[in-house]
């Protein structure tokens, strides 16, 4: 291959004239920049002091709706506290008026079995024994079943016709 000499380049020296003023444009475009990024840094600076204030309106905005939901939750948490007691106060009358239905209830019970009780005695008092008859065996049998619910004077008299019954069928 061949090779080929090429001279370098050489440079001219450039007059005292085009170099001033070739430092004057380079300087004139510094300066330029120089100002239209001084001009960007302050729009930015504006548009950021925007922006920050739409964010300090947003958040003072949010911390009032926070104190407001914060309020509505001590609220709603008093209302709860309340209906809470009142909830107790109406289970405990619930259990005082189920036991005074117990208490009634048991109350009836024993009347109807004091009821049964001295109609049974009633019927073995006034009833004349025959033998065989059903309804004056199961009246004795009501009686003695219920005599816990005959009063003492009730029992000795029951005693005492059964007793005399006895002898006579003897």
């Amino acid at each position: 291959m061949e090779e080929k000499n090429n001279p370098a380049p050489v440079q001219e020296p450039v007059p005292a004239g085009k170099r001033s003023a070739l430092l004057r444009y380079m300087a004139i475009l510094f300066i330029v920049a120089f100002i239209l990024v001084v001009i960007s840094l302050i729009m930015q600076i504006n548009s950021s002091n925007d922006t920050i204030s739409d964010l300090s309106s947003a958040s003072t905005g949010a911390l009032a709706r926070a104190e407001e939901l914060q309020q509505e939750v001590i609220d709603l948490r008093a209302q709860l506290d309340a209906a809470n007691e009142e909830i107790d106060a109406l289970t405990a009358e619930k259990e005082e008026l189920l036991q005074k239905q117990q208490e009634a209830q048991t109350a009836l019970d024993n009347a109807e079995n004091q009821h049964d009780a001295y109609d049974a005695l009633l019927t073995v008092l006034t009833a004349k024994p025959v033998e065989g008859d059903i309804a004056y065996a199961k009246a004795v049998q009501t009686a003695q079943n219920l005599r816990e619910y005959l009063s003492p004077e009730a029992q000795a008299l029951l005693d005492a016709h059964l007793n005399a019954q006895n002898e006579a069928e003897q």
